[in-house]
């Protein structure tokens, strides 16, 4: 199981109106879907189809389900008297059947005091009970209820598993709240169920999260760390199709709910300006720390050029010397300029002036690029393992966190970035 509820199992066919898998009953087959919970001891209904994978064969992909409580009085019985219920035993679970009738369970969610005819069942237990089913049937109808709002099973079970308990609360609240919240169902889908459920076109809430969502399509579409109030007007206007009269009232709102960030006539998200501030005091820190100095460092470069029958020029000997020397630098220039040059070069100085060999070079640098094909580019150049940066920080693609952080850092010394200027603000701060 995934940490998103994907689910790949088995399970055993009672009976079915799919005519491809009347051979199945009695027997088992592989299922796949998104699943809040399954517990081996309960029934289901799925709903899906049947399809078969060119690797594993025929599978049943689950796109809705339903568990089903037990009905007949065995099967409430043992559900009573199941790990769920700790302290009910299989004894108190038959009396409770032969007082309240095989509909107990539904007759216990009714009404919890309809236990106390019951006998010898304690005030402390028939709570116990009742909490118990309570939470047993309510997961489940959030889940249908979020589907039958609109939602995909799968989206339904994201916002499950954020909210739990206090799901419905926020839907009932602001639903537009899932648009802060969980980046993987987007706005667009959002907006539209909530005017299904009658939400105005300048409904407050209904108005901020598209600002916040025409700001976030704006900056990742042009590059921007920021926009002017006039293009955000502008964008957001074209996509409610109504007048807002005063879009600064809703400014100074959102920036005192810290989702934006004010600067004169500048307006950031707030999450930008703070990945831009980070990146700010760790390039402040590392340009005012300590420089290294290295003895006879233009004698190497003489002896590297004899020897790779090569003649830097003076631009690039100085990056060359300032790369080794300071704790940060900028190499640029356009194609042929010899940067791929320089940074070989980098690569075999460090190796020389610290006395490592391959093994050592290698545990001590970093080679990254923001892409697959850059990285391998950068590591035929210099005949050294080279990566991505989302592949050095070991992305988590289930959770997008990486493992490689403030608390679990890397300890490589020279760390060489390749095409800084396609690395986002995000992925930029969390690698420095």
């Amino acid at each position: 199981m995934s940490d998103k509820g994907y689910i790949i199992g088995l399970f055993k066919v009672k009976e079915t109106n799919i005519v491809s898998l009347e051979e199945y009953v009695n027997k088992t087959i592989t299922f796949t879907g998104y699943f809040h919970e399954l517990s081996l001891d309960d029934s289901y209904v799925f709903y899906g189809d049947v399809v078969i994978h060119p690797r594993y064969g025929m599978q049943f992909n689950v796109s809705e389900y339903e568990k089903l409580k037990p009905t007949d009085k065995e099967g409430v019985v043992e559900f009573l008297s199941s790990d769920l219920f700790p302290g009910i035993g299989e004894v108190m679970a038959k009396t409770i059947v032969d007082t309240l009738g095989e509909g107990a369970l539904d007759e216990i969610l009714k009404d919890k005091s309809c236990l106390s005819l019951v006998p010898k069942l304690t005030q402390k237990k028939i709570d116990k009970i009742y909490d118990v089913l309570s939470k047993y049937d309510e997961s489940h109808q959030t889940i249908v209820f979020l589907t039958e709002m609109g939602f995909s099973m799968k989206d339904a079970l994201i916002i499950y598993n954020q909210y739990k308990h206090f799901t419905m609360d926020v839907i009932n609240k602001n639903i537009y709240k899932l648009s802060y919240d969980i980046p993987e169902i987007s706005f667009l889908k959002i907006d539209s169920i909530a005017l299904k459920q009658d939400v105005k076109l300048d409904d407050e809430r209904r108005v901020k999260a598209a600002i916040l969502y025409v700001m976030n399509g704006l900056c990742y579409q042009n590059g921007d760390a920021f926009l002017t109030r006039k293009q955000i007007v502008l964008a957001t206007t074209r996509y409610l199709k109504i007048e807002i009269n005063d879009y600064d009232a809703y400014f100074k709102q959102m920036e005192e709910e810290y989702k934006i960030r004010i600067v004169n006539d500048d307006i950031y998200l707030k999450e930008i300006w703070d990945a831009e501030e980070s990146v700010i005091d760790k390039i402040y820190m590392l340009s005012n720390k300590k420089i290294s100095k290295y003895d006879n460092l233009e004698k190497q470069i003489n002896v590297l050029e004899e020897e790779s029958s090569i003649v830097y020029n003076d631009k690039q000997k100085e990056a060359i010397i300032k790369s080794l020397e300071n704790n940060v630098l900028i190499i640029t220039g356009g194609p042929g300029t010899g940067k791929t040059t320089i940074i070989k070069a980098i690569t075999q100085l460090y190796g020389r002036l610290n006395k490592l060999n391959y093994d050592g070079v290698v545990k001590e640098l970093a080679l990254l690029a923001p892409t697959g094909r850059a990285s391998k580019r950068l590591s035929e150049a210099t005949l050294l393992p080279a990566s991505t940066i989302h592949r050095f920080l070991k992305w988590n693609k289930d959770t997008n966190e990486f493992l490689i952080n403030e608390a679990n850092k890397d300890f490589s010394k020279l760390v060489i970035i390749e095409e800084v200027s396609m690395i986002d603000i995000h992925l930029f701060d969390s690698l420095l």
